[in-house]
C-alpha cells in the first residue's frame, strides 16, 4: 500500500496551509508556483512576520499529522526543503 502523502501531496497540503495562514492566492510567488509546479518557493520572498510563520507551521501540522519544531525553520527556507524535512519525519515516525 502507498502512502497518501507522497511529495506532490505534502507540497499540495503545505501550499494550501501558506493560503489559509497568509492568503498565499494573493501573492505573485503563487502565481509562479502554478505556471511552474514543480519550482521551488523562498519563504524570504513571502516576507513571513514571526506570528504567520507560527501560524503557517501550525496548519501543516495539522495537515501531515506531525509536529514541526519551529527552532528548524532557519534551516527549512524554502518549501522544498520543508516538504523534504516533513517527508523525512513521517518516515521515522
Amino acid at each position: 500500500m502507498t502512502d497518501p502523502l507522497d511529495r506532490p501531496a505534502i507540497r499540495l497540503l503545505a501550499i494550501e496551509a501558506l493560503h489559509r495562514s497568509i492568503g498565499l492566492l494573493n501573492e505573485p510567488a503563487y502565481a509562479r508556483l502554478r505556471q511552474e509546479p514543480e519550482r521551488d518557493l523562498a519563504f524570504a520572498d513571502l516576507e513571513l512576520d514571526s506570528l504567520s510563520t507560527l501560524e503557517m507551521l501550525m496548519e501543516i501540522e495539522e495537515a501531515v499529522g506531525i509536529e514541526l519544531d519551529p527552532e528548524l525553520l532557519p534551516e527549512l527556507v524554502t518549501l522544498d526543503a520543508l516538504v523534504e524535512h516533513i517527508m523525512a519525519s513521517r518516515a521515522d515516525a
